[in-house]
């Protein structure tokens, strides 16, 4: 790769010429030397691709990071030109001839950066007039702006500032025979907010209730009337005859022995003597014949006991 500086050096036209294959190595230092020549103020650039055998997929990916390069400063322009052969076509191929700045001969390049420069500098132009007329326009909308200032009310004007206080709110006392009175409503408003009451029981929820209350206080009389019956049995005193009858104590307070006697049956026969035995509820049991005592659990297992001394 070889470069010369252009004759009109006041134009800054710097001049790369490239040999051999354009691969990854060569396009590489191409790349790093393009951007030394930026930095040293540069900024148009011929390439002469006129003795390039042939280019790699890394010398591709080079040219196109100088567009990109090239693009991204307005004020750079470049242009390929006298490609041929190998190069030519798969430039051609990729579809990227047309993409690049490539011209056929020196004459068609430098006409081509003339054009760019003359366009560069039009556009420049452009910029700066549109900028100063946007910087025109702005200044004179700030002096024709009406602006308004706020400079507080006069103190004629200003009076003591107005606090809004805030009261206690205390709802009204209801006495109880009111209550009692007034009907229940699922709805009540206080303070302008609903507020939900316990809704009046149904029948059925009536009727249980009664029903509770009701059995709470047999069981409760049926209680104390069978503990006041076994302390009088205790202490020797003996129960009018009121109360001297069967006492019926309902099904659901039973013993659970008792429970567990009501369908109760077991045979077996008597260790002592060998009679069968039938036992009909749980508990002491004793035999006929030899008077041998027996105990049947509610799971239904026996246990014989000593024999009574008669």
């Amino acid at each position: 790769m070889t470069n010369h500086l252009d004759r009109s050096s006041e134009d800054k036209v710097f001049s790369i010429q490239l040999k051999g294959a354009l691969d990854g190595v060569s396009a590489e230092d191409l790349f790093r030397y393009l951007e030394s020549q930026i930095e040293s103020g540069f900024t148009r650039f011929l390439f002469n691709f006129g003795h390039v055998e042939f280019i790699t997929s890394n010398g591709i990916s080079t040219l196109i990071k100088i567009r990109k390069k090239m693009i991204g400063n307005p004020g750079l322009s470049y242009v390929f030109y006298a490609l041929g052969g190998e190069a030519e076509s798969v430039l051609q191929l990729l579809g990227l001839y047309k993409k690049l700045p490539i011209k056929k001969n020196l004459n068609e390049a430098e006409e081509y950066l003339r054009s760019q420069q003359t366009q560069g500098k039009s556009d420049l132009r452009a910029a700066s007039v549109l900028e100063e007329e946007r910087s025109r326009i702005a200044s004179q909308d700030s002096k024709e702006r009406i602006r308004f200032y706020y400079t507080g009310s006069p103190k004629s004007a200003r009076g003591e500032e107005v606090v809004s206080k805030l009261e206690s709110y205390a709802p009204p006392k209801v006495s109880d025979s009111a209550m009692e009175k007034k009907p229940v409503s699922e709805k009540q408003t206080v303070g302008g907010h609903s507020v939900h009451e316990t809704a009046k029981p149904s029948e059925m929820e009536t009727i249980l209730e009664e029903k509770i209350t009701s059995l709470r206080k047999e069981i409760k009389e049926t209680l104390s009337f069978e503990l006041e019956k076994r302390l009088s049995f205790v202490t020797g005193k003996e129960t009018s005859s009121e109360v001297s009858g069967p006492i019926k104590i309902p099904n659901y307070i039973q013993p659970k022995s008792k429970q567990v006697s009501l369908g109760f049956e077991k045979i077996f026969p008597c260790e002592a003597c060998g009679t069968k035995l039938r036992a009909t509820k749980v508990g002491r049991h004793q035999c006929p014949t030899c008077r041998t005592e027996v105990y049947v659990n509610n799971t239904g297992s026996v246990r014989f006991l000593e024999k009574l001394n008669t």
